[in-house]
């Protein structure tokens, strides 16, 4: 996904967890995000 939506041109910010990639939302405050189901430390709904 990361390597597809670069070719595309977007701007890719990945993390490793939900509780990292919460941080790099506050930081980046992206306009979509894509989420793992299964991602580690939280899941997408929470």
């Amino acid at each position: 996904m990361q390597k597809l939506l670069g070719k595309e041109g977007y701007s890719v910010v990945t993390a490793e967890d939900g509780v990292e990639g919460l941080e790099r939302y506050a930081e980046w405050r992206a306009p979509f995000i894509v989420v793992d189901l299964m991602m580690a430390e939280m899941d997408d709904f929470q």
